[in-house]
């Protein structure tokens, strides 16, 4: 299918990390090394001694958005009323709010836990054994206010990636590898996507390079060119 070229530039952007990383990692460690089994295939960034003398971490670099970032790490915004009130206009009399950033939510991680412990199965199916599992996340939006204000003021953070269930992510990734296997030998998309990973239809709108191939996202997109007509 035809893309935008101009809207690959982010993913050219993670290609070209990836890229620099195969061609220059050196000491002790593996890198971009491809693994399979019967389900699926895999590539990971890292394994060895990335991060300090801890031997057997696998790590995986991310070049990811600052809104993405706030996710990951749990931060997240809430109303704190200012004590004062509007004193004109259609909210006259009702408490002025300000948004405040706090820490300590729910970290958006899954899909990167899955992808990473996928890895860790494929590399201790080969004997090798994983003690530690880490995101490398560089910020491509860094430095810039909108970053800041989303409480993202490093270019690179380190996110610890907890251990999943065997069990549950071999059926997850069976049920993908059936999923994909099906559409191309019937030349159909699949299912619709989950509501997650639709980003509540927003991806659907913005952000999916096949909505115009997708009846869901061929409907969003019919439905808002209407409501704006």
């Amino acid at each position: 299918y035809p893309v935008n070229p101009e809207k690959q530039l982010y993913a050219l952007h993670g290609s070209a990390v990836h890229t620099i990383n195969e061609g220059h990692t050196q000491g002790n460690m593996l890198t971009e090394e491809r693994l399979s089994d019967p389900i699926t295939s895999g590539k990971f960034d890292l394994y060895g001694q990335i991060i300090d003398s801890s031997d057997c971490v696998l790590g995986y670099i991310k070049v990811t958005s600052s809104y993405k970032l706030m996710k990951a790490l749990g931060i997240y915004k809430v109303e704190v009323q200012t004590g004062e009130v509007y004193k004109t206009g259609a909210r006259k009399g009702q408490m002025k709010t300000v948004k405040q950033l706090r820490t300590g939510g729910v970290r958006n991680v899954l899909d990167w836990a899955i992808q990473l412990n996928y890895y860790r199965i494929l590399l201790e199916q080969q004997g090798f054994k994983v003690n530690k599992m880490l995101i490398q996340a560089m910020c491509r939006d860094a430095n810039l206010r909108v970053a800041s204000e989303r409480g993202i003021d490093k270019n690179i953070y380190l996110i610890k990636i907890n251990k999943i269930s065997d069990i549950w992510v071999k059926k997850y990734m069976a049920k993908k590898a059936e999923a994909v296997t099906m559409a191309l030998a019937q030349n159909k998309i699949p299912a619709i996507c989950s509501f997650r990973q639709r980003w509540g239809n927003r991806k659907c709108l913005s952000y999916c390079d096949v909505a115009e191939f997708c009846e869901h996202g061929m409907n969003l997109k019919n439905n808002m060119h209407s409501k704006i007509g």
